[in-house]
C-alpha cells in the first residue's frame, strides 16, 4: 500500500494549498523524520525532552516561514502533537539555508473533509500562544510520568466497547491510549495491564475473544 503522503488524492489537495498561497516555496521536507532533545517552555522554565516523531510535510517560503502539515484520516481530538512539531521545526531548522525559521501556517491535511485543510488556530495571532500551551501541557505529562502517575486518559473511548477486556479494566487501558504491540495491533490487550495480567493468570487456557474487530481511524 503506497504512503498517505504519496497518493494522488494527497498530491492534488497539497497543490491546490498552494495555488491560493501567494509565498513562494524555497525548500519541501516531506516525511521528515527526526529525533533529539529539544527545549520546551513551562511554567518553571525551560526544560530539554527526548522527541522523536515524523512530520508528513513541511515547506520552507521564501519569507521565512514554515509551512507543517500533517496528513490525517479524521480530525484529532488534542492537536497537541501538531503543535510540538511546529516547536521542534523551528528549533531544528534554526539556520538551515542562514536563516531563522518560524512557523506560520500550521495544518491538518484531512481525507474526507468538505474543504480538507483544517488549520490549527483560526487566527495567525493565536498561534504563539497555542505552541506555549501544547509545551505546557507536554512538561506536565513528563512531570507525571517522572512521578508515576498514569492515570486513564482514554482517547477513543468507543474503542473499549467492542473490547473483550472493558468488564475488567472499566476502559483506561493502554490499548486505547499508548499501547501498541511489535505488530502495531491496538486491538491486543495492554500486557502491562495488572487485571489483564491477574485474569490470564487465573485463566491461562480461556483468554476471551474480543466480540468484534477493533478498527483505528
Amino acid at each position: 500500500m503506497p504512503a498517505l503522503s504519496a497518493t494522488p488524492l494527497v498530491s492534488g489537495r497539497v497543490f491546490s494549498v498552494e495555488a491560493v498561497r501567494d509565498t513562494p516555496i524555497v525548500a519541501r521536507r516531506l516525511e521528515d523524520r527526526f529525533e533529539g532533545s529539544f527545549e520546551l517552555d513551562g511554567p518553571e522554565g525551560p526544560r530539554l525532552v527526548a522527541i522523536r516523531g515524523a512530520v508528513d510535510r513541511i515547506d520552507l517560503l521564501a519569507d521565512g516561514s514554515l509551512r507543517i502539515i500533517d496528513y490525517k484520516s479524521s480530525a484529532p481530538q488534542k492537536p497537541v502533537q501538531l503543535a510540538i512539531y511546529a516547536v521542534t521545526a523551528e528549533q531544528r531548522l534554526r539556520g538551515l539555508r542562514g536563516r531563522t525559521w518560524k512557523a506560520g501556517e500550521v495544518a491538518y491535511l484531512i481525507f474526507g473533509a468538505p474543504r480538507g485543510l483544517k488549520p490549527l488556530v483560526r487566527r495567525p495571532s493565536d498561534l504563539p500562544a497555542v505552541l506555549v500551551d501544547a509545551q505546557f501541557r507536554v512538561l506536565a505529562a513528563v512531570a507525571a510520568i517522572e512521578a508515576g502517575q498514569f492515570p486513564p486518559r482514554p482517547v477513543y473511548t468507543h474503542l473499549c466497547a467492542s473490547c473483550a477486556y472493558h468488564p475488567l479494566c472499566r476502559g483506561g487501558c493502554k490499548v486505547v491510549t499508548a499501547h501498541l504491540d511489535p505488530d502495531g495491533n491496538m486491538a491486543r490487550p495492554d500486557p502491562e495491564c495488572p487485571k489483564v495480567i491477574e485474569w490470564r493468570r487465573q485463566h491461562p487456557a480461556d483468554a476471551p475473544r474480543r466480540s468484534s474487530a477493533l478498527r483505528v481511524v
